[in-house]
């Protein structure tokens, strides 16, 4: 065994030292990680939504509950939202159903800037959003200092709010459906 390794070391000898893409260690040049290391770099996906926002432009669509993002005139991807009136048990709430980008146009930061969008018009209304919708939750715990978490008791309204809205669709939908049978 002493024998092998003996070989192994004067082969290792004989090697150049280690090198990054052809170029050896001792000439190459560092990487900007290395070059600095006391700068803290943005994370990938600031840096991405970053490009984004110069040729975006985001409106709020209230009547149809979407933040819509346009880009060159033509909805690049959206944030479908319930608005939760206010009552005397409850404040009123944006609740983020689904975000959704068109195909072509994902990963360039669309998405994180429409969920941005939604709370910063939460916050112009004075009113919590709640992030029902799972890429919005990701990105409010991703961005704690932009996405304030709303209070448990608006938490469940927007929750019970969500189940009555999609039962009153699902009823609606199936009584139509009746409807065309029974008037075929």
């Amino acid at each position: 065994m002493s024998v092998r390794t003996t070989a192994w070391w004067r082969w290792a000898a004989t090697r150049p030292l280690p090198c990054r893409a052809g170029v050896p260690y001792a000439h190459r040049t560092p990487s900007r990680a290395e070059a600095a290391p006391h700068q803290e770099q943005a994370p990938h996906h600031e840096q991405r939504e970053a490009t984004v926002m110069s040729d975006l432009d985001i409106r709020d669509n209230r009547s149809e509950g979407r933040l819509e993002a346009y880009e060159n005139g033509r909805v690049v991807g959206s944030v479908v939202y319930l608005a939760m009136e206010a009552t005397d048990e409850s404040p009123g709430a944006l609740v983020a159903v689904h975000t959704g980008v068109e195909e072509g146009h994902e990963g360039k930061g669309i998405a994180g800037a429409l969920v941005r969008e939604l709370y910063a018009t939460a916050g112009r209304e004075g009113v919590p959003v709640v992030p029902l919708c799972p890429y919005a939750a990701r990105w409010a715990q991703r961005h704690p200092e932009e996405a304030p978490e709303a209070p448990a008791e608006v938490v469940e309204n927007a929750g019970e709010l969500l189940k009555a809205a999609l039962d009153s669709r699902e009823g609606g939908e199936s009584g139509e459906s009746r409807g065309e049978a029974a008037g075929a």
